[in-house]
C-alpha cells in the first residue's frame, strides 16, 4: 500500500475501494486509514524537521494541474497550482494559475502573503527556474525579479532554492 501511495493518481480512498472489492464487509474507511497510520510509524525512519513559525515558507508549482472548465464556452484548460506552505503550521495557500512566468510567479507570492497576513524570514522556492536561476545546493542564482520581491519584504531576508521536500509536506 505504501508503495502503491507514490504513485501518481493514487489515494487512500481508492486503494481502501479495491481493498473493499476483495474484502466486503472489511474496515471502514476511518479504521483503514487508522491501522495504515499505525504501520506507517513503525515501518520506516524519517527525519523529522522542526520550523520555528515564522521561519520559513515553502512555495511552487504542484506536479499535477487541475482542469477548469470555462462556465460560458465550455472550454476545458489545464491550470497549474501554485502553493505556499507555513513551515511550522503547515497552513497552506493554493492558486490555480495558467500560466508560471515571473508575473505570475510573483503574483502568487504577494497574494500568499496577503493570505497569511506577513512574510516569513526565508521563502523556500522548490528550485523553480522563475524564481532560481541556476540551482545550488548552497548558492543558488536568484532571478532579479525574484530577488527584488524579496527585498521589498523587508522580513524576507534570504531567498534560496530547494530540491523538494518541502512542498510535499503540507498534509503534516
Amino acid at each position: 500500500m505504501h508503495a502503491e501511495l507514490k504513485k501518481k493518481g493514487v489515494t487512500k480512498q481508492l486503494l481502501w475501494l479495491e481493498y473493499l472489492e476483495t474484502h466486503p464487509g472489511g474496515y471502514q474507511y476511518s479504521r483503514f486509514c487508522e491501522r495504515y497510520g499505525r504501520w506507517l510509524q513503525g515501518a520506516s525512519v524519517t527525519m523529522r524537521q522542526e520550523h520555528r513559525a515564522g521561519e520559513k515558507s515553502f512555495v511552487g508549482f504542484s506536479g499535477d494541474g487541475v482542469q477548469v472548465v470555462d462556465a460560458v464556452t465550455g472550454e476545458v484548460r489545464e491550470a497549474k497550482l501554485f502553493v505556499a506552505v507555513l513551515g511550522a503550521s503547515k497552513l497552506t495557500y493554493v492558486e490555480p494559475v495558467f500560466s508560471e512566468d515571473m508575473a505570475t510567479w510573483v503574483g502568487c507570492h504577494v497574494r500568499a502573503f496577503t493570505y497569511f497576513g506577513g512574510v516569513t524570514e526565508l521563502v523556500v522556492p522548490d528550485n523553480l527556474k522563475a524564481g532560481v536561476t541556476r540551482a545550488h545546493r548552497y548558492e543558488p542564482d536568484t532571478n532579479p525579479t525574484y530577488a527584488d520581491l524579496a527585498r521589498h519584504y523587508w522580513s524576507v531576508r534570504e531567498v534560496f532554492g530547494h530540491s523538494r521536500g518541502g512542498m510535499n509536506n503540507s498534509d503534516g
